[in-house]
């Protein structure tokens, strides 16, 4: 078990925050309908259906599932000549979720359900069986909601320049013009269900409350007093709105990260692990809303174990157990942070190459990897322990992998601003990282990789042609995105 050791200075210094998070929470957390546990045995959902004139040459589909509080699920289905596909998974609580190929589209559905869609590319998408007209709903909503969420990606360029009042005013501006075409699509469906008109609500104000995350972290700012309107009035949050789980998973996110974070770090501790500290026990102290304290508990929670890092949920592990509303929930921690402690202390059963030497040149060393790999395609991932979005596509290598294992193809992770190589290593056991070639390098090491390279971001991903030639330097070529593969398969086959 691992404790928590404070100075006495350290003890005043966490009363003293802890006063200040009461303080702020305690205008901020409202009453909510009582949560009781009901039988939380999973239920199996079934969805399936048929492509018309399916051929080989058209895109498998894919299905993502997103969970309350947890991280999203990439479910494998079977799919046969004729285009019938079908994915089966157990669920807990109601999912929604996205179905790419082809045809892209969203879906809802409940543990037990059975779903059929008849996918006809480039026309449309029916569905049948059980939840069938809320899907439709959500098709024919999602549809015309395209062009209004164009006025995002505009908002987006001009969201640096903007001054407060005009961001917020141009936000809501596209939000009147969603919340009215619910108006009308609720009106021509004649839509009576509470629970599919919070649904639509609630996915409607997805990017909302995404771009208010996004301005604060650009401009730098603290939460707009708007901003608190916004977010009060979202709350209670209640049984309704489990309906869409990624959405007020991201909501929860947003309200965690830059709500309620950033307002409990408004004085400098001098400690990540330490505001941490300040950050859960005043979430575990005003619990007003179970749903949010829930949600932004177990995402924190995760987010740590899946970075390897164990000592805040060892600390917290008893106390969450017993206040978390869902048990499943309480089990899904519990297990991440037994196979992190695992992957923390057993040694590497990897098959390639594990480079960790201060010493080595960074152009030699690169030199001599690359020249070693003439005559093969090089992809290159370059990541850091701490990143998320790096470690949530570390999750969709294994398909990805198989499907190029005959190829001339070399796999290099380097791994860079990264303090502790035991955590390195872990993270290769655990990811399944060890067939390819893997490095950690030290930060004066990576200062000579970035002047090289000219990285811009995490994770950031090259791919070098059989001749050594840089062909691709981005974040875009991510093995989640589908141009990946067949960029890679094109030069593997050249």
């Amino acid at each position: 078990m691992i404790y928590c050791i404070l100075r006495c200075q350290d003890l005043l210094m966490l009363k003293y925050l802890f006063a200040f998070y009461c303080i702020f929470s305690a205008g901020i957390f409202f009453s909510c309908e009582e949560i009781t546990r009901d039988d939380e045995s999973s239920s199996r959902i079934i969805i399936e259906g048929q492509i018309d004139n399916f051929m080989d040459t058209m895109s498998i589909p894919k299905l993502t599932i997103n969970r309350l509080g947890q991280s999203s699920l990439f479910v494998t289905g079977v799919i046969d000549e004729g285009g019938n596909f079908r994915f089966e998974f157990d669920a807990v609580l109601p999912i929604d979720g996205i179905m790419k190929g082809d045809e892209t589209f969203n879906l809802i559905a409940d543990p037990g359900d059975s779903l059929y869609v008849k996918i006809t590319p480039g026309d449309t998408v029916v569905f049948s069986g059980d939840r069938d007209l809320d899907n439709q709903v959500l098709y024919v909503v999602l549809d015309k909601w395209e062009k209004i969420e164009a006025g995002y990606d505009v908002l987006w360029i001009n969201m640096r320049s903007q001054d407060q009042a005009s961001f917020l005013q141009s936000l809501d501006t596209i939000d009147r013009a969603m919340q009215s075409s619910i108006v009308d699509v609720i009106d021509a469906f004649d839509i009576k269900d509470e629970r599919l008109i919070n649904a639509l609500r609630s996915r409607s104000r997805y990017n909302y409350y995404s771009f208010l995350s996004y301005y604060i972290y650009r401009n730098a700012t603290k939460p707009l007093d708007k901003i608190r309107k916004v977010v009060s009035d979202r709350l209670p949050l209640t049984s309704l709105d489990l309906t869409v789980p990624r959405d007020v998973n991201r909501f929860a996110q947003y309200y965690g990260d830059t709500h309620l974070r950033r307002d409990s770090s408004l004085i400098d501790t001098g400690s990540s692990n330490f505001s941490d500290t300040v950050f859960i026990e005043g979430l575990l102290a005003y619990h007003r809303d179970p749903i949010l304290r829930d949600l932004v508990l177990v995402q924190m929670m995760e987010y740590k174990l899946d970075q390897m890092d164990t000592s805040m949920y060892a600390l917290f592990r008893n106390r969450i157990d017993t206040i978390l509303e869902y048990d499943h929930l309480s089990a899904m921690l519990d297990q991440k942070f037994i196979e992190a402690r695992q992957y923390l202390t057993q040694s590497s059963d990897s098959d390639g190459s594990l480079i960790e030497d201060e010493s080595l040149l960074t152009d030699a060393l690169m030199d001599s990897i690359l020249q070693s790999n003439k005559g093969r395609v090089v992809y290159m991932d370059i990541w850091a322990t701490w990143c998320g979005p790096c470690i949530l596509e570390f999750k969709h290598q294994g398909d990805f992998k198989e499907k190029l294992k005959d190829k001339p193809l070399t796999f290099i992770y380097i791994c860079v601003k990264s303090e502790e190589t035991s955590l390195w290593r872990a993270m290769i056991e655990k990811y399944q990282l060890g067939s390819g070639i893997n490095i950690f390098l030290s930060r004066s090491q990576y200062r000579d990789f970035d002047k090289r390279y000219d990285i811009q971001s995490f994770p950031t991903y090259i791919i070098l042609n059989k001749e050594g030639m840089i062909v691709e330097n981005s974040s875009e070529y991510r093995p989640s995105n589908p141009w990946t593969l067949s960029k890679l398969m094109k030069l593997t086959d050249d």
